[in-house]
């Protein structure tokens, strides 16, 4: 299941903040990438993951490159 973005860091495994607007799309990467071993946070909107970087401060950003603006 999909992290909060402020419960993601758990030491010693990669972190990564997946940033998309499809739920289906984005809790299938979360997912796979749990189940590969990270610690993995999600969110829907780029203010959502604005908020959240800082606080995670992930190790790999994977990005929708069509999100809209929010």
């Amino acid at each position: 299941m999909e992290a909060p973005l402020d419960s993601a860091a758990e030491a010693g495994r990669p972190k990564v903040l997946v940033v998309e607007d499809d739920e289906a799309l984005r809790r299938a990467v979360v997912t796979r990438l749990t189940a590969e071993g990270y610690e993995v946070a999600g969110a829907a909107t780029a203010d959502e993951a604005r908020d959240g970087f800082d606080r995670l401060g992930p190790d790999l950003v994977i990005v929708d490159v069509r999100l809209p603006a929010g």
